[in-house]
């Protein structure tokens, strides 16, 4: 959605100069988060309405006032993130940082705990990502579902739902591209009646790839170099998740920190 005209347009400079000294500076020394640019992401995210885009961003702030984000440890959620469901690694061809999901293998009971769990593990992982990101000139994040030998079933779907609804209600305007791998006929004839809720500019961050294998690589390669992508997952990076170590690694980052 382009920017506001008219009166909106004089409104919403009024909440992009306002809000910064309203909201986040009296805030600001007790989050460890920088609110840099933050109040226009939310005016993007909540496309352009200021009182809801002041709403969310209130409502950020208490999140990470309470929930404290930036301090949480990957142990506490290593039972969870163990089986290799969810993982960063690599970047794509712009430098967006990458989230894998491997619909395969999230296979935890769906209870409270393990909710709780899956989200601070996301969480986790996205506030490396922001922080990977400080370095570069990337600001949204590239997501790759894979869905090949999955069975999603009903409440594996919700709870990725639910989690995301969540994330997107505190990370606005982060993702650059959904890229779906392997989608099911069932998932397609879905995406298509989700299609008429969504916005043309988020439909349009969204890749769908099936195929062979060969096909998948080809296309995927087209948008990240081989080498950012592991060899269990179409490339040529020899990587492979390993929970113990991204712990050990965690942890010593803290240490020095």
């Amino acid at each position: 959605m382009g920017a506001p005209v008219g009166c909106d347009a004089l409104h919403s400079l009024s909440f992009v100069r306002n809000v910064p000294f309203r909201i986040i500076v009296p805030s600001l020394s007790s989050l460890s988060f920088s609110f840099h640019h933050q109040h226009i992401r939310y005016l993007f995210g909540w496309e352009w309405n200021i009182e809801d885009a002041e709403k969310g961003l209130k409502k950020t702030i208490q999140w990470r006032s309470t929930y404290k984000p930036k301090q949480l440890h990957l142990k506490e959620a290593q039972s969870i993130a163990q089986s290799g469901w969810m993982f960063h690694y690599g970047k794509d061809k712009i430098g967006h940082p990458i989230i894998w999901i491997v619909v395969r293998n999230e296979k935890s009971k769906k209870n409270e705990e393990t909710k709780e769990q899956m989200f601070r593990y996301l969480v986790w992982i996205m506030e490396n990502c922001l922080e990977e990101m400080k370095e570069s000139d990337a600001h949204r994040i590239t997501w790759i579902v894979e869905l090949k030998g999955a069975s999603l079933s009903l409440s594996t779907a919700k709870s990725l739902k639910d989690m995301f609804y969540s994330l997107g209600e505190y990370y606005p305007e982060r993702l650059a591209r959904c890229v779906v791998l392997n989608a099911s006929w069932l998932l397609n004839a879905i995406w298509v009646f989700a299609q008429q809720f969504m916005t043309k500019s988020t439909i349009a961050k969204y890749v769908f790839i099936k195929g062979s294998e060969d096909k998948v690589r080809k296309e995927l390669t087209n948008l990240i170099d081989p080498d950012q992508l592991p060899k269990d997952f179409y490339g040529t990076a020899d990587w492979t998740f390993d929970v113990d170590e991204e712990v050990r690694v965690d942890e010593e980052k803290r240490a020095n920190q």
